[in-house]
């Protein structure tokens, strides 16, 4: 499904594929729909261990940078998954608003995190207001990903420079004097 879409694979092509008959398919899902719902449900959950983990190895401010900066280099691995992110735009548009509402909503709290730790080790600006910055890196964060997967190279800006612009000036914007030399100094160590 993430390959080639959801439309285009069938209960038969799924159980085929997984050596179950259809009558076992139909004790753990009553429909398509509800598999849809678990894949979804699963990516949630996937997500939401994934920045536990990033959050509890992060040191620091600076290895969070890092490692996000690292992340948004391979992400695009994500455009495979483009057919399944359009036809669940497509066929089933209140499953995915539901879904990424729910995902900007973890990104909102990691954001807020690393804003509030960032303002902890005082290499971010003290006036910054928590919330409303953790919603415009969450709404910038998640439009890179979403605009990256779909139109990645095809207007001659590839995805991971899109983000590690994104990355840049957002944080650009919040460093107090000291957190931007050692941004600088990061990123000349490069």
């Amino acid at each position: 499904m993430r390959e080639v879409g959801i439309r285009s694979v069938s209960i038969d092509d799924i159980c085929h594929e997984l050596g179950m008959s259809k009558k076992t398919f139909y004790v753990y899902f009553a429909t398509k729909d509800d598999l849809i719902q678990a894949i979804l449900d699963d990516h949630y959950t996937t997500v939401e261990h994934g920045m536990e983990h990033f959050f509890a190895s992060c040191e620091s401010l600076w290895r969070a940078i890092e490692r996000v900066m690292e992340q948004l280099s391979s992400m695009s691995d994500v455009r495979r998954s483009l057919p399944f992110v359009h036809d669940l735009n497509k066929y089933y548009p209140a499953m995915a608003k539901k879904h990424y509402e729910d995902i900007f909503a973890l990104h909102e709290g990691a954001m807020r995190r690393v804003i509030v730790q960032g303002k902890q080790e005082g290499l971010f600006r003290p006036t910054i207001d928590d919330d409303l910055a953790a919603n415009l890196l969450a709404r910038l964060h998640t439009d890179v990903i979403q605009d990256g997967i779909k139109h990645d190279g095809n207007d001659g800006v590839s995805f991971k420079r899109l983000g590690d612009f994104a990355v840049d000036v957002m944080l650009r914007g919040m460093f107090t004097e000291e957190g931007l030399h050692k941004y600088e100094a990061l990123l000349k160590s490069k």
